[in-house]
């Protein structure tokens, strides 16, 4: 009874043969991190010098103040005044030259139309404190 097993069911399998086998010839595992590092040599290679970064060509200087940009400083040197124009000169530094100054005269602009909006402004409630005073005046002689 002992050259046979028994398996969980009941039946009795006969014992598989003792038969040496050759071993087979000892060949080299593959490392699994060699598609990495294939992977990643085709990654560092490098990129030709004339074609930028992501595919985005490269931006050209600023030359000249578009319309929304000559409006923008207007409102910057309006709603800022002196601090605008300040602002204006510091931000356009490096910028060419034609950029600088229109940036300047364009918060400049603001400035001046600031001022003479509040020199209105004064005018028409200082004529209306005048008016207001000469009624005042003139009913005086009334009473």
């Amino acid at each position: 009874m002992a050259e046979y097993d028994t398996t969980d069911f009941g039946t009795s399998v006969p014992p598989a043969p003792a038969t040496p086998t050759a071993a087979p010839a000892a060949e080299p595992a593959p490392s699994p991190y060699a598609a990495a590092v294939d992977q990643a040599q085709s990654y560092a290679a490098p990129q030709p010098s004339g074609q930028p970064m992501y595919g985005y060509p490269a931006p050209a200087p600023l030359m000249q103040l578009t319309g929304g940009m000559k409006f923008g400083w207007c409102a910057v040197g309006f709603l800022l005044g002196l601090t605008g124009i300040l602002l204006a000169w510091l931000v356009n530094v490096d910028k060419a030259p034609q950029v600088k100054s229109d940036a300047i005269k364009f918060s400049v602009i603001g400035l001046v139309v600031q001022i003479g909006i509040c020199i209105l402004i004064c005018l028409i409630f200082g004529g209306m404190l005048a008016m207001a005073a000469a009624g005042v005046a003139s009913m005086a002689e009334y009473y």
